[in-house]
């Protein structure tokens, strides 16, 4: 088996909807240590206990500072 024989499928996978699913209280210690956190954090969340968050959405987001945010929490969603 060759990685050559896979390359379709691998061009086709959907990667940008590469998705994890992150809680709000996981991060609610560090909203206390920065302040800035929690407001951002109203704002990624939305008032939901939890929120999914994608490759895509990464990619769309202008703030750095969010982007940052979101970024971490796509790649350690249970942290």
């Amino acid at each position: 088996m060759k990685i050559e024989d896979y390359l379709t499928l691998i061009r086709n996978l959907p990667v940008m909807q590469q998705c994890f699913r992150t809680k709000h209280s996981t991060w609610k210690k560090a909203e206390r240590k920065i302040p800035w956190l929690a407001v951002l954090n109203d704002k990624i969340f939305n008032k939901q206990d939890a929120v999914t968050i994608s490759r895509q959405d990464i990619f769309a987001t202008g703030d750095i500072r969010e982007l940052i945010v979101r970024t971490i929490y796509w790649g350690y969603p249970g942290a």
